[in-house]
Order: C-alpha cells, then sequence, then structure tokens
C-alpha cells in the first residue's frame, strides 16, 4: 500500500486544486475518490451551481428526483476530472496489481480492492489535513469520501471517518444517501 498512497494523493490533488482554480466560483459539496469495479480510482465532485446547471438542462424539478443525483457520482460533469492529465501512474499501478486478476482467489481479489481503498481513503485524508478542502468551517459543508461502486456498506464506515461526526455534509449524506 506504501506505494499506492503517495501516488494517490498526488493525482488527486492535482486534480482537485485544477477544478477548484477553474470553478472559483462554485461551492463545492462533495469531493470523492472513486473506485469503479476494477479499474483505477479517479476523482468526482458536485457544487451547488453545477447542480443547478444539471438540473435544469435536464428538467428535474421534483425534490425526490433532485436527490437521486446529489451524490451521483457518475452524472456530475466533474467525474473524473483530470484523470488523462494527472491519473496515469495509478492507472499503470492498478493494471499491475490486477495484471493477474483471472488468477487470484476470491480473497485475493477482495485483498487487493480493500489495499486500494485504504489507500484512497489515506490520500483523501492528507489532503483534507493539508488544508486542500477549506477551513474547519468550509469543511462541514463539503462532504469527503473514498467510495467503491457500486456501493458497499464500507462507503459509509469511510464516510464517517473522513468526516466530522457533527459535519452538516456528513449528516445529509447519510440521510439521503448512505448505503
Amino acid at each position: 500500500m506504501n506505494e499506492i498512497i503517495p501516488v494517490l494523493t498526488a493525482a488527486a490533488e492535482k486534480a482537485f486544486r485544477q477544478l477548484f482554480q477553474e470553478h472559483p466560483d462554485e461551492h463545492f459539496y462533495y469531493c470523492t475518490l472513486v473506485m469503479l469495479d476494477v479499474s483505477a480510482p479517479c476523482i468526482s465532485a458536485w457544487s451547488e451551481e453545477a447542480l443547478e446547471v444539471f438540473l435544469s438542462q435536464n428538467g428535474i424539478q421534483n425534490p425526490e428526483d433532485r436527490l437521486d443525483y446529489r451524490y451521483s457520482y457518475a452524472d456530475s460533469p466533474y467525474f473524473a476530472f483530470g484523470y488523462e492529465e494527472y491519473f496515469s501512474e495509478a492507472e499503470t499501478l492498478f493494471s499491475e496489481c490486477f495484471a493477474r486478476q483471472d488468477s487470484m482467489s476470491d480473497s485475493e481479489y477482495d485483498a487487493e480492492v480493500l489495499r486500494w481503498l485504504d489507500a484512497m481513503e489515506m490520500a483523501v485524508h492528507i489532503l483534507d489535513s493539508s488544508g486542500l478542502f477549506g477551513s474547519r468551517k468550509e469543511r462541514k459543508h463539503i462532504f469527503l469520501n473514498a467510495e467503491i461502486m457500486p456501493p458497499e456498506e464500507d462507503n459509509t464506515l469511510r464516510a464517517k471517518r473522513l468526516n466530522e461526526a457533527d459535519s452538516p455534509a456528513l449528516l445529509a449524506w447519510l440521510k439521503d444517501a448512505a448505503e
């Protein structure tokens, strides 16, 4: 895992920094590292402004329907932001780790996935500790996670470790989207 953490941290930091620099007037509320079924992690994010544009463009007005998109990593216009520019080393490492996937036992495969998820969580924690996601006050309104898709219950455990228990962002996510 030691080689994965610095690679993911550097890639995610560059991608998030570029995202925030290109959209300085947006209020981001969801920032995550996400790993899709057997593919290298990437970032995804939502801002209040991007969500409103998305909902408007898609004619979505019903409050219940809005919740379907609020935390949808895949529907975000910022899904895989900076992937081609910054995640090539992570993609190479990921490919090397799963190159023999067909010959792995279920327990070996699960252990490798868990190793990557642990590294993703640590990368997000390091970036949060560095202040990348804002001051302590600002951070209470930004939900952070390291997620696997399709979702599983451990996404919720990671979310609870990466966000303060009384954070409005965490409480909203737990109510609306937790597994």
